[in-house]
């Protein structure tokens, strides 16, 4: 268990622990496992090392006579009560607040011991009760059906009062993986996984405004019943970075998520345990054409941590993610069109089966087929451009000696070139190298394509004259292959939302990008925080004025991220270096503090009431989350190519960097 710490704690009775820990997010109730079965940390390895990803502090016992334990001899010192004591003084010691009890139990009665004495800790319960011949009475209450969850029952503790929940499940010794525990982990961890969504669920609604929480009638110690009939049921099509964000902040918002995909399976682009492993240092260097260093440039700070990944990367991690969730994901489903009732919004598929929701969200990129629902769907325009891309395995390519010594002493890194009509980027991660040319593109042949390939010889003629690196860089590309994609725009639309409201675009199926914004995976993130944050304070009743919400509050700033792509692609292909010789931060940052200092589920919550009685009411809304001191102007395409071919600068007021 790599990512827990080992700790020791010597109880009021003089008995020495051994414990292990994972921090996590310290606000969050802090899970507890324990009990006799499994009796030592170990056994519960599985669980926990699946459940890091949920960043929820974690606390793992060895129990008396077990692996680093103390073992006393006298019978009468493994008595429940006397246990349960040594228990409170481990959570004291940790300092927890909150707790999330979770145990396996065959009759024996530290859980509940536990419940006594922690009555005002414990938020909810998990048992798994794997023989209730030897249960007690007050286990066998919660045990009439399988897998469930109640309120707690204030007759058994008449001087007390709680809101802390109980999920029970009944289930037989029916597998063998070693400890007899095999189908019985498997149902456990959904069981905590599901008592963990239910705590933050109602605990993420401390978050949300007075205001709203009283106009939406919230209420942290509402039943589980309660809570399901308001739970809203998504569907999203399209298991894309837009589509699986999403999900997954859905599902620790309680709603009930499934997703469906076109592809047939999860194996080419379209938690932070994982993200960290596969990111490269959050460094980027930028170079003149001709090699000529500029600067190295984090792309975060200190109190902003940044990370930089592969977007493929990132999606993998984001896929695993809503896997370990049990999030249903359904590959080789094909929607091929959408509509909406006043109840629910739908898809046919291509089979002709209908799929129904209480929202549906396209993520399905600039391909959706909701545009005749949501609106006119605009015909791409040539920005003029193309880019080449490709990854391929580092090692042949490091055997050059030329590439080799650009990477010496620094393992992985990134490295942007700029020169003369364009920009070139080039990362090492781990075992794969990728390289990324934008450049003038020449043909006025194809149309959109996001898998046609070519040779490499057209990004060479394109960077004649760069220092040899890039030339030799091109030229390790295997089969000298690239993918060819031709950079279309689109003019925004400020609708994303069908007219009653069951469907809502999010990420490229709204507003694709440039690779020159540097923000496409950011907005379609972005999104993704918003929506689940408008539709979790709607709740079910309001779901259709939240997906309107979100549109409101989110049009203007991603317009603005993307004419930003315009703006890059200028500072990197018509570069004054005489300035960026005074002033080489003009060239490292791709993205302005409007960007990266943005809470979008926090701006959600404080704006939701105002925007909401705007659309409503027509009361006053003025948006603070674009471009400081910009005051937003309708654009299009057509308007910025004329400038730049007319050799005018594209300027704007307020802050942009």
């Amino acid at each position: 268990m790599d990512a827990f710490e080992k700790k020791t704690c010597k109880t009021a009775r003089g008995y020495v622990y051994t414990y292990y820990t994972f921090e996590g997010v310290r606000s969050l109730p802090t899970l507890l496992f324990q009990h006799d079965w499994p009796d030592h940390a170990e056994m519960w390895k599985g669980i926990a090392e699946r459940l890091v990803d949920t960043r929820t502090p974690i606390v793992i016992l060895d129990m008396l006579c077990y692996d680093g334990t103390d073992e006393p001899t006298d019978p009468a010192e493994y008595r429940w009560d006397a246990m349960t004591k040594d228990l409170i003084d481990i959570i004291d010691t940790e300092q927890v607040d909150k707790v999330i009890s979770s145990a396996m139990t065959r009759g024996n009665c530290l859980p509940i011991q536990m419940l006594s004495h922690l009555v005002y800790h414990i938020i909810f319960m998990t048992l798994k009760l794997t023989n209730l011949r030897n249960s007690g009475h007050f286990v066998q209450r919660f045990a009439a059906r399988r897998t469930y969850s109640i309120p707690y029952r204030s007759d058994l503790h008449d001087n007390h009062s709680s809101d802390w929940k109980i999920s029970a499940t009944d289930e037989k010794l029916n597998c063998n993986d070693g400890y007899g525990t095999g189908s019985i982990r498997q149902r456990l961890l959904a069981s905590v996984l599901a008592s963990i969504q239910h705590v933050r669920y109602n605990s993420n609604k401390e978050d949300i405004p007075r205001s709203i929480k009283k106009h939406n009638s919230f209420n942290r110690q509402e039943s589980v019943l309660a809570a399901l009939l308001k739970r809203i049921s998504i569907l999203v099509i399209g298991a894309g970075i837009a589509g699986l964000t999403f999900a997954i902040e859905s599902y620790w918002k309680g709603h009930t998520v499934r997703i469906v995909e076109r592809r047939l399976s999860q194996e080419s682009a379209g938690f932070m345990e994982r993200a960290r492993k596969r990111a490269i240092p959050p460094t980027l260097t930028m170079k003149k054409f001709n090699g000529d260093v500029v600067g190295s440039f984090n792309l975060g700070d200190e109190k902003n941590p940044s990370m930089a990944i592969y977007r493929s990367e990132l999606h993998k991690v984001l896929h695993e993610y809503a896997l370990l969730l049990g999030i249903p994901i359904e590959f080789s489903t094909n929607a091929v069109d959408y509509f909406e009732t006043e109840d629910h919004g739908g898809v046919e598929l291509a089979d002709g089966c209908k799929l129904t929701a209480d929202i549906v969200v396209a993520a399905d990129g600039v391909g959706s087929k909701s545009w005749h629902l949501v609106g006119e769907k605009t015909a791409p325009i040539s920005s003029g451009f193309i880019l080449y891309r490709v990854t391929f395995p580092a090692a042949p390519a490091m055997e050059n000696p030329i590439i080799r010594k650009e990477f010496e002493g620094v393992g992985d890194r990134g490295i942007l070139h700029a020169g003369p009509g364009a920009h070139m980027v080039t990362c090492l991660s781990g075992d794969k190298m990728c390289w990324m040319l934008t450049c003038k593109d020449d043909s006025d042949k194809g149309g959109e394509s996001w898998s046609q390939s070519t040779t490499i010889d057209k990004a060479l003629e394109a960077t004649s004259g760069w220092e040899p690196f890039i030339t030799e860089v091109i030229k390790a590309t295997p089969g000298h292959t690239v993918l060819d994609w031709k950079l279309m725009w689109r003019d925004p639309k400020p609708r994303w939302v069908s007219p009653i409201g069951r469907v809502v675009q999010i990420g490229d199926s709204a507003h694709p990008f440039l690779s020159t914004s540097a923000s496409g995976g950011t907005m379609a993130m972005e999104d993704a925080f918003s929506l689940a944050a408008c539709l979790q304070i709607a709740e079910k009743k309001d779901a259709c004025l939240a997906t309107k919400v979100h549109n409101h509050l989110r049009f203007e700033r991603v317009s603005s991220a993307q004419k930003m792509g315009f703006k890059n692609r200028e500072v990197f292909h018509n570069t004054d270096w005489d300035y960026v010789a005074k002033n080489p931060e003009a060239m490292g940052k791709m993205v302005g503090d409007w960007v990266i200092y943005h809470d979008p589920e926090q701006y959600a919550y404080d704006s939701y009431q105002s925007c909401a009685d705007h659309l409503l009411n027509g009361a006053p809304s003025k948006h603070g989350n674009s471009v400081p001191g910009y005051a937003y102007k309708p654009w299009t395409v057509k308007q910025l190519l004329e400038a730049f071919d007319a050799g005018k600068p594209i300027f704007d007021e307020g802050v942009w960097d």
